[in-house]
């Protein structure tokens, strides 16, 4: 199975600041290109903050994206998921409102005893065998379910989560022409969120430009 993180940035390193709103940095021919991503994928993983903060639906509605998962023998949606540590989920979230896939919740073991009732039939809940939640237990059930493709998208500590854990294969990293200066607030490459992981290489594969946004495709080795 390959694991994939696609993350944009601005060119000083945040991938977020502090406004009330979401921050757009993606250009719009870098949006078509997330798309089919999304379309070629079997999952795509959000964090509970994410879908708490930029309340993403993640659904396939563009024809050619159906199409592309049509030629591909895949259900019409990929499958969406979040993860969460503690349970904090708005049912009314359009991650679980739009789209017709399956929605899977992963959570730890001790997470709010009362999430499957709060979902009810809006998504499976995974309650995952460790008190904390590990990268390694979300990929091998997604294996078991036949996933070939997973597309991780945020936020920087659901990355984190698998990067450390040596399970991702690329990084697909857009890079907008924007700084946010003294309003940026997350930095994915930040020593208290994500490093690359120790004696892995990372092999620059693709640059290409996408409108304003330059889009980079990083190969990781596999972790020894």
């Amino acid at each position: 199975m390959r694991v994939v993180v696609s993350v944009a940035m601005s060119l000083d390193g945040f991938i977020d600041d502090s406004g009330a709103r979401r921050l757009v940095l993606s250009s719009p021919e870098d949006f078509d290109a997330v798309y089919r991503l999304r379309a070629q994928s079997d999952v795509i993983i959000v964090g509970a903050g994410t879908i708490r903060a930029d309340n993403p639906s993640l659904a396939t509605r563009r024809v050619e994206d159906f199409e592309l998962r049509r030629q591909r023998r895949a259900p019409p949606h990929p499958i969406k998921a979040t993860v969460t540590r503690t349970g904090n989920l708005p049912p009314g979230a359009k991650f679980f409102a739009e789209g017709k896939g399956q929605k899977l919740v992963f959570c730890a073991a001790r997470a709010d005893s009362r999430l499957e009732g709060t979902l009810g039939s809006l998504a499976t809940v995974v309650r995952l065998p460790d008190d904390e939640i590990r990268a390694a237990s979300i990929i091998q059930d997604l294996e078991m379910r036949g996933a070939s493709q997973v597309l991780i998208e945020g936020g920087a500590g659901t990355i984190a989560l698998f990067l450390h854990a040596g399970v991702v294969d690329a990084v697909r990293l857009a890079i907008a022409p924007v700084t946010c200066g003294a309003k940026g607030w997350v930095r994915l490459f930040d020593d208290s969120l994500v490093q690359w992981p120790e004696r892995r290489r990372t092999t620059l594969r693709k640059v290409e430009a996408l409108g304003d946004t330059a889009v980079m495709w990083y190969e990781l080795e596999p972790s020894k």
